[in-house]
C-alpha cells in the first residue's frame, strides 16, 4: 500500500473482493485529531496516511470508508448536490487537509457549522414554491392547535422564523399576532422571506454568486423567482376588477399599465431624475455623481473567481444596511450643516452579489467641497486601515454640462436595473446583454429585500401619482396648478408649482389622510389611509369608487369557484371626487370622509394611459 513510506496498498481485502474506495484511498491525507461531536463507526478502522484529501475510516472490503468532509459534518449528505460539491471544494480552500493544525480545525468547525445552517435554512425547500405553499399550510394548522401565543411564538422560532410580536410595530396585537401565527399566507410569505433569503445568502456565502459562475444570484434564486412570476401572471389573468358603477376591467391591462410594468417604471424614474435637473439648472445648483461601495469584508469573491480572503461572511442584505446606517448618518451631518441635497441613488450588485450604490446629488456650488469631505469621511469611517479603501471605497466625479445632461449619467443604471433597455453588454457579466442579465439583478434584489432605487429631496411621489388619478380641472388653484404639470409628466415644474425644491415634503399639495378602525385581515385597525389631496383652500376625494377583485365568470356567466379562494372587497367609499372647504370640522373623521383604500393587496398602481382604477 502507497503510505509515506512508499508502501502497496491493498486492491483487494482478504476475501478475493475488489477494494471498496482503494482509488481514493490513494490520495494523501493527514492524520487529524476529531472533535468530541464527530462519530466513528463501530469498526475496526485502520487510517491510511497518504496525500491530505480525504481520511480514511473502516477496514477494506467494507462500505465503512469515510472522507474527511463527511465526518466533519456528518449532515453534508443530506444538501443537494450542488451545494455538497461547493461546500467541499470551500472545505478544502479553507485548509480541510492542510497540515496546519489550527487551519485543519477552523475548516473543520467551519464546515460543521455551515451545513448546520443550510439545514436550518432549509435549502432544500427554500427554492420550491409548491413546498413552501404546503408547509405553510401545514404550520398554520399546528398553530391553530397550541392555545397561548407564546407558544406559537416558540414554535415560530424553531421554525427559524420570527414571530410577530405584540406591540412591534404599536398597532399590532395580541389578537393580530395570533391571526398571523394562524394563517397560512403569513406562513408563506414569511418562509419566503426567511427560507429563500437566507438559502441565497448562504450559496453566496460557499461561491456559487460571481462572475465566472453565477453572476449576481444563483441560478436557484433566478429560477425560483421566474416560476413565481409565471404563477402571478396566471393569477392575474384569471381575475378581473369590477367597480361599484359597473365598470368591468381586466386585472393583467391593470397591472400592465401601472408601476409594475417595467418600461413604465423605468420612463417615470427617468423623468423625475431629468425634473431634479431642471431645477438645478434654474437654481444654479451642480451635480455630482458618487459610486460607494461596502468594505471589503463584505465582498465575497474577486473577479478572478477566487475567494477574498477578507471577506467576514456579511451577506448582500448586510451590506445593504451598512450603507443605508452610513447614508443616514451623512443626512444628519448635512441637515446640521443646513446643506440642501436632492436627487436619486441606485442600488445594484457587483458581480459576487455584493451591493454597492450610485448617487446622482445636486447641491450649490459652494457646498460641493463640504458634500464630498462628509461622504468620504463616513464612508471611511469603518475599516479605515483597509488597503485601497480610499482609492475604491468612494468614487466621485464632477457632472460635466458640455459632456452630457445629468440624468444621462444614471440612465445606463436605470435601465441595467429593470429590464436592460438599450444598455447592451453588462461588462459585470462574461459578455452577457443587460437584458438578459437584468432578470439575475432583480432575482438579487428581490431575495436580498433590497430597495433598488430612492428618491433624496424634493416632494413625494405619492402626491404627483395622486394628481395624476385626476382628470378634470379642479377648483382648488394651488391642486390644479401641480395637477396640470403632472399630467403631463412635468416633474420639474410639478416641483416648483408646490414651492420649489427647498420646500421638501412640506410643499402647497399634500396627501389627505385618515385614521381608520375598520379591521384589516388580521383584525387590527388599518390605521393611516390615503383619501385624497389637501392643500390651504381646500382638498379633493380622488378615492371614490368600489372595487371588488373577483375570478372571469366562465361562459355560463359563473365564476368558477374551483379556480381560485374568494378575495373580497379590496375598497370601501361612499361618495364621489369633491372639493372639501378647510373648516370642514369633520375633515379628519373616516366616518364622514370614506375613501377607496386601493388594490393595495395585489401592489397595483395606477395605469397612465388606457383604463384607470380612480
Amino acid at each position: 500500500m502507497h503510505t509515506t513510506n512508499d508502501k502497496q496498498l491493498p486492491d483487494t481485502a482478504g476475501h478475493g473482493r475488489p477494494c471498496h474506495g482503494a482509488a481514493d484511498a490513494r490520495r494523501r491525507v493527514t492524520k487529524s485529531r476529531k472533535p468530541a461531536r464527530y462519530r466513528f463507526n463501530q469498526y475496526r478502522y485502520d487510517r491510511w496516511d497518504t496525500s491530505r484529501s480525504v481520511i480514511l475510516e473502516g477496514h477494506f472490503g467494507s462500505d465503512d470508508l469515510t472522507p474527511l468532509h463527511d465526518l466533519a459534518a456528518p449532515d453534508l449528505w443530506r444538501l443537494p448536490a450542488d451545494i455538497r460539491h461547493e461546500l467541499r471544494h470551500e472545505f478544502y480552500q479553507r485548509g480541510g487537509a492542510s497540515a496546519d493544525w489550527d487551519k485543519k480545525y477552523a475548516a473543520q468547525d467551519w464546515l460543521y457549522a455551515d451545513v448546520q445552517a443550510f439545514r436550518r435554512s432549509r435549502v432544500d425547500l427554500a427554492f420550491d414554491d409548491s413546498e413552501i405553499a404546503d408547509r405553510a399550510q401545514q404550520y398554520a394548522k399546528v398553530c391553530t392547535r397550541i392555545v397561548a401565543l407564546e407558544a406559537m411564538q416558540d414554535y415560530a422560532a424553531k421554525l427559524g422564523i420570527p414571530a410577530p410580536q405584540a406591540g412591534k410595530p404599536a398597532s399590532r396585537t395580541r389578537v393580530g399576532c395570533i391571526h398571523r401565527l394562524t394563517d397560512a399566507r403569513w406562513w408563506r410569505a414569511a418562509l419566503r422571506r426567511y427560507w429563500t433569503g437566507e438559502g441565497e445568502a448562504h450559496l453566496r456565502a460557499i461561491g456559487f454568486v460571481h462572475k465566472r459562475k453565477q453572476v449576481y444570484a444563483s441560478d436557484h434564486m433566478v429560477k425560483c423567482r421566474r416560476g413565481r412570476k409565471a404563477r402571478d401572471k396566471a393569477l392575474l389573468q384569471s381575475l378581473e376588477a369590477v367597480s361599484d358603477q359597473g365598470e368591468q376591467l381586466e386585472l393583467w391591462d391593470v397591472v400592465s399599465k401601472s408601476q409594475a410594468n417595467p418600461a413604465l417604471r423605468r420612463n417615470e424614474l427617468m423623468v423625475r431624475l431629468r425634473g431634479f435637473e431642471e431645477c438645478s439648472l434654474a437654481a444654479g445648483h451642480t451635480a455630482q455623481f458618487f459610486t460607494l461601495t461596502c468594505p471589503s469584508a463584505f465582498h465575497r469573491t474577486h473577479v478572478s473567481g477566487e475567494r477574498n480572503a477578507r471577506f467576514e461572511g456579511y451577506s448582500p442584505s448586510a451590506g445593504q444596511r451598512w450603507l443605508s446606517a452610513h447614508w443616514a448618518r451623512v443626512r444628519a451631518k448635512l441637515k446640521r450643516l443646513k446643506i440642501l441635497i436632492y436627487g436619486f441613488r441606485i442600488a445594484e450588485p457587483h458581480h459576487d452579489g455584493t451591493p454597492h450604490w450610485h448617487m446622482l446629488l445636486f447641491c450649490a456650488p459652494h457646498h460641493v467641497a463640504a458634500l464630498n469631505t462628509v461622504i468620504s469621511a463616513y464612508w471611511l469611517k469603518d475599516y479605515a486601515d483597509e488597503p485601497g479603501a480610499a482609492d475604491h471605497r468612494v468614487q466621485i466625479k464632477a457632472v460635466d454640462p458640455t459632456k452630457g445632461s445629468a440624468a444621462g449619467y444614471l440612465a445606463k443604471y436605470v435601465a441595467k436595473n429593470i429590464d436592460g433597455f438599450n444598455v447592451g453588454e453588462d461588462y459585470e457579466t462574461q459578455n452577457a446583454q443587460a437584458i438578459d442579465s437584468s432578470e439575475r439583478v432583480l432575482a438579487w434584489a428581490s431575495a436580498g429585500r433590497i430597495r433598488q432605487f430612492q428618491q433624496i429631496g424634493g416632494p413625494p411621489v405619492g402626491v404627483y401619482r395622486e394628481l395624476r388619478r385626476i382628470r378634470n380641472p379642479v377648483s382648488v388653484a394651488a391642486i390644479e396648478a401641480a395637477r396640470v404639470h403632472a399630467n403631463v409628466g412635468e416633474w420639474g415644474a410639478f416641483i416648483a408649482a408646490l414651492g420649489g425644491i427647498g420646500a421638501g415634503r412640506q410643499g402647497a399639495v399634500t396627501l389627505w389622510t385618515a385614521h381608520s378602525d375598520k379591521p384589516n385581515r388580521y383584525d387590527e385597525p388599518r390605521g393611516q389611509q390615503t383619501i385624497g389631496l389637501v392643500a390651504l383652500a381646500g382638498r379633493i376625494c380622488t378615492r371614490d369608487k368600489i372595487w371588488r377583485i373577483q375570478r372571469k365568470r366562465n361562459n355560463t356567466g359563473r365564476s368558477d369557484s374551483a379556480l381560485l379562494p374568494s378575495l373580497g372587497p379590496v375598497s370601501i367609499t361612499v361618495r364621489s371626487a369633491s372639493c372639501v372647504p378647510t373648516d370642514d370640522k369633520s375633515k379628519n373623521s373616516i366616518d364622514q370622509a370614506q375613501f377607496r383604500v386601493g388594490i393595495i393587496g395585489l401592489g397595483l398602481g395606477l395605469p397612465r394611459a388606457g383604463p384607470r382604477i380612480n
